[in-house]
């Protein structure tokens, strides 16, 4: 929940700012709650999303793309 709060944070006070949420972050429930909740707060990119992160991003109506270069290149 701190993450999240703080992903929301940050589209709050940089609306206009491309957020990204890389791959440094562990797999399992933790990924799945979070990915989804990242999608909730606005984050514009996530690195090898968990697929409730694509549900929630495909019931947005947002476009999802697929792109193959590291993040930190984005």
């Amino acid at each position: 929940e701190a993450v999240a709060a703080l992903l929301a944070e940050a589209r709050r006070l940089l609306p206009r700012v491309r957020l990204g949420l890389g791959c440094m972050r562990p797999h399992g429930p933790y990924r799945a709650a979070l990915d989804v909740l990242a999608v909730q707060a606005g984050v514009n990119g996530i690195v090898s999303p968990a697929r409730t992160a694509l549900q929630e991003a495909e019931q947005r109506g947002l476009q999802v793309l697929q792109t193959r270069e590291c993040c930190v290149f984005a």
